[in-house]
């Protein structure tokens, strides 16, 4: 069975730069980042697109579009990390290359503005 994630980008066609990791783009690690290098090296996604949604609402220059990811349970190339302890929470980390993330992007769509959410 796939897994579906939403990963928030910067517009409505996906390329390798929406998939690097803070440790890819030469950014220092921080917050949690510091404790744990492999979320450094890792992509913030959801498993929920509401969340996604609420996530980007709250911080809208991360970008204006979602790539919704599909990932198979024995994927090899993407490994799949739950981000913090609530097993509740739909903030996932992914650890793989650019290329396998495009490999699994199924559509790609804007972000509603945020008026016409409700906020």
């Amino acid at each position: 069975m796939a897994r579906t994630f939403y990963r928030i980008i910067k517009s409505d066609q996906a390329n390798g730069d929406d998939f690097l990791s803070n440790f890819a783009r030469g950014r220092p690690p921080r917050h949690s980042e510091i404790l744990n290098p492999e979320e450094h090296r890792s992509i913030s996604v959801f498993a929920r697109l509401e969340d996604a949604l609420a996530v980007q609402a709250q911080f809208p220059r991360l970008g204006s579009s979602i790539a919704e990811l599909e990932l198979a349970d024995d994927d090899s190339e993407i490994v799949v990390r739950q981000a913090g302890d609530d097993p509740n929470d739909s903030h996932h980390n992914l650890l793989g290359e650019p290329a396998a993330f495009l490999r699994r992007v199924r559509r790609v769509f804007a972000i509603p503005p945020t008026a016409d959410r409700g906020n």
